[in-house]
């Protein structure tokens, strides 16, 4: 569902530590999913909370990576939760594992976000995806 997600609460911390009471914005997203932030900073961080059905999304943005001019925009895609499952890794190791209700059944869903201006524009993106038994024979 690729809607604009009414009501998200958007906050800005002037950095990722987000201690309470040094938000320097906080406000909510329209229906038609945007806020609009009259701001000057240089940097800021941002985190986007909607319901326990999305993961919060947090971003750092630097106003020279997102900016042409004064003008800037950024687009942030929330991620549902899954339904089931976990991912467990064993202490000390590389090893994780992902656990379902369903064995055999699992969903990955992953959220692909760019911005069409500044640095960001000139990057290149490449999706690369296998299963588990091919990475380890790899």
């Amino acid at each position: 569902d690729k809607k604009p997600l009414d009501s998200a609460e958007v906050k800005l911390f002037p950095d990722a530590t987000m201690k309470a009471g040094t938000e320097i914005y906080t406000g909510s997203t329209s229906h038609t999913g945007s806020v609009e932030i009259g701001r000057a900073d240089m940097s800021f961080f941002v985190k986007v909370t909607l319901s326990p059905k999305y993961k919060d999304a947090r971003r750092t943005f630097h106003r020279h990576e997102v900016c042409s001019d004064q003008a800037c925009k950024a687009q942030i895609a929330l991620i549902p939760v899954p339904g089931d499952g976990e991912i467990q890794c064993e202490e000390g190791t590389e090893n994780c594992y992902l656990y379902t209700d369903q064995p055999g059944r699992y969903e990955m869903v992953a959220a692909l976000e760019w911005q069409q201006r500044g640095k960001a524009k000139e990057r290149d993106l490449d999706l690369w995806v296998r299963n588990w038994d091919c990475g380890v024979d790899a």
